[in-house]
C-alpha cells in the first residue's frame, strides 16, 4: 500500500530564524529546544526578553538572534504537530536547514517526546470554531415599485457555508447592499494584511 508523505514548506523569514541552529553546539541546541517547547506549551513569561538576553550573552550573539531562533523553533514544533507529521516527515522537513544527522536527531527527539501534549494544546486552543467552506452569491436589483418608478436598488444575497468542529456543514443566508458589502471586503482585506505583518506572526507563533 502506498503512503502519503507530508513535508512542511517554510518561508524565507522562518528559514532565516532557524539558520542560527547550525552554529550551536548540540548541548545548547538541546537547551534551546527545551525553552521553545516550554513557551509553546505554557506561553512566554513576562521576563522573556531577559531570558533571551541571558542566553544570548552566553552564546555571544544578539538578543534578537536568540529570540528569532526560539520563535522559529516554536513555529516548527507547533506546525509539525498541527499537521501530525511522522518522525520521518519531520526530519525531511528539516532538509532546508542543512543540519548534520546528530542535530536532526536532537530536534526529532524533542518533537516526538512532546507531540501528544502539543496536539492536545492545539486542540484545546481551537475552540471548535466554524471554518469557512464556501460562499455563493446572487445579485438582485429592484428596478421599480408601485410607489417609486425608475429606481435601482441592488442587493446581494449570500449563502455562507461553514463546517463546525464536529464536521457538520451549516449555511447562513445573508443580505447586504453594495456599500455594506464593500465595507466588509475592506475590513477583511485589512485583517489579512495585519495577519501577514511581522509582529502579528510572532504573536501567533506563541498562541497557536
Amino acid at each position: 500500500a502506498s503512503t502519503t508523505k507530508m513535508i512542511l514548506v517554510f518561508d524565507e523569514k522562518h528559514k532565516g530564524d532557524l539558520g542560527f541552529i547550525s552554529e550551536l553546539s548540540v548541548e545548547y541546541l538541546d537547551e534551546i529546544c527545551k525553552i521553545a517547547l516550554t513557551y509553546a506549551k505554557n506561553g512566554t513569561p513576562k521576563n522573556v526578553l531577559a531570558i533571551y538576553q541571558s542566553v544570548a550573552q552566553k552564546l555571544q550573539v544578539t538578543r534578537e538572534t536568540m529570540q528569532h531562533c526560539v520563535e522559529g523553533l516554536v513555529h516548527l514544533f507547533t506546525e509539525s504537530a498541527r499537521h501530525k507529521l511522522s518522525d520521518a516527515d519531520f526530519v525531511d522537513s528539516l532538509l532546508f536547514l542543512d543540519l548534520t544527522e546528530e542535530y536532526k536527531e536532537v530536534l526529532k527527539k524533542h518533537y516526538t517526546e512532546n507531540l501528544m501534549e502539543l496536539r492536545k494544546i492545539l486542540y484545546d486552543l481551537s475552540f471548535n470554531l466554524p471554518h469557512y467552506r464556501s460562499l455563493s452569491w446572487r445579485l438582485d436589483i429592484e428596478i421599480a415599485s408601485r410607489t417609486v418608478h425608475q429606481q435601482l436598488q441592488p442587493n446581494y444575497l449570500l449563502r455562507l457555508d461553514t463546517l463546525d468542529g464536529d464536521g457538520q456543514q451549516r449555511s447562513q443566508h445573508l443580505q447586504a447592499d453594495y456599500p455594506n458589502l464593500k465595507h466588509i471586503c475592506t475590513e477583511l482585506e485589512s485583517a489579512l494584511r495585519e495577519m501577514q505583518a511581522g509582529h502579528t506572526r510572532r504573536i501567533m507563533r506563541n498562541v497557536k
